[in-house]
């Protein structure tokens, strides 16, 4: 299913999109919103673009997790009084990251000038994505200064 995943992704490489998991917090309830975003842009800064709006951020860092799986995160999260901080980890395995602010998840593929973010070919591979790495996603608490 991977390798199925990741000829699909080298297809549809031109566009530069696809499906993302987007993760959020509606105040004041302080449970995660998960919710499923299409981006098709034909040149990075355009994405780039796309990305800093879906965050609500100034700038972004990658944070790459097992099986080709990325996540897009504010970089300056941490700098936000009240952001919430969510902990992503595999459910079989340690890795596990804490993410301050809201976030993308998406792939990555190879190209010539190296690693490119980029999102799922369908909503479908996306969550099997998910559930292929027992991905779990919890608020873990708030950014508190």
């Amino acid at each position: 299913m991977k390798e199925t995943i990741v000829k699909e992704i080298k297809m549809n490489e031109e566009k530069i999109g696809g499906y993302y998991l987007k993760v959020k917090r509606i105040s004041p309830v302080t449970i995660p919103l998960f919710e499923v975003i299409q981006i098709e842009e034909k040149n990075k800064d355009g994405k780039l673009e796309k990305f800093y709006k879906e965050i609500n951020c100034r700038s972004i860092d990658y944070i790459s997790f097992p099986n080709n799986m990325d996540i897009i995160v504010d970089d300056e999260g941490l700098f936000k009084q009240g952001n919430p901080v969510f902990k992503i980890r595999e459910t079989d395995q340690t890795n596990e990251v804490f993410v301050p602010g809201e976030f993308l998840i998406g792939t990555n593929i190879k190209t010539e000038e190296g690693k490119v973010f980029a999102g799922y070919p369908t909503e479908k591979e996306l969550y099997l994505a998910l559930a292929e790495n027992k991905i779990t996603i919890d608020l873990f608490g708030l950014v508190k200064w």
